[in-house]
């Protein structure tokens, strides 16, 4: 029986990319608000810097990818956990290079079967997945849509999902996930009082 295909986000759901991004804005162009601030996915919105300056801040950033921590120290197990069960695929439209990602991915010991690299989010959607991890609420929302199963990793910028969205998985913690997707006694209902029942079809 072939393996339901798990889609994994780098930026921001697997790599803490945005807590490094607004250090460098704000030591090099004095932007004043703090990664709590950023209560929308769009930076420009936030900050009032052109795109092209986002843009060229995070390619800073995964220059320096040696400096980019984990979002959870737990994730490499839980990944390594769901491959078992799952085909693990990492997805992203980062402006890093393949070879900045993989060099990450090794480095903190995330095993995946396959990279796909493209060009905009929302490109996402076509991807030939089951289920989705991400940070982006219009990703969550859209995939959702498609009758896939998501989890939503919860940021600044995607608060407004926290009191439910439809068939997207508010979580806050990747341990929330594996509890979901990893049938085990000792982890008891996965399910909360305010969250939407999560289904593996």
């Amino acid at each position: 029986m072939e393996r339901k295909k798990l889609f994994i986000d780098v930026d921001n759901t697997l790599a803490n990319t945005m807590q490094n991004w607004v250090e460098v804005a704000r030591a090099e162009y004095g932007i004043k608000q703090k990664f709590e601030d950023f209560f929308d996915y769009d930076i420009k919105l936030v900050t009032g810097l052109p795109y092209e300056l986002v843009t060229l801040l995070f390619k800073k950033v995964w220059s320096k990818n040696e400096e980019i921590s984990i979002i959870d120290s737990a994730v490499p197990s839980i990944v390594k956990r769901l491959g078992e069960r799952y085909s693990i695929n990492i997805m992203t439209s980062s402006v890093a290079s393949d070879e900045e990602i993989m060099r990450w991915l090794a480095r903190n010991g995330i095993e995946y079967e396959r990279l796909v690299h493209i060009k905009k989010q929302l490109e996402k959607l076509e991807l030939d997945g089951d289920i989705f991890i991400d940070d982006n609420i219009d990703v969550a929302k859209g995939l959702a849509a498609k009758g896939k199963l998501v989890f939503l990793i919860s940021q600044p910028w995607n608060r407004s999902a926290d009191s439910g969205i439809g068939n997207v998985n508010v979580v806050k913690s990747w341990k929330e996930i594996e509890m979901a997707l990893v049938p085990n006694a000792e982890f008891g209902s996965v399910l909360r009082k305010d969250r939407s029942k999560i289904a593996l079809k």
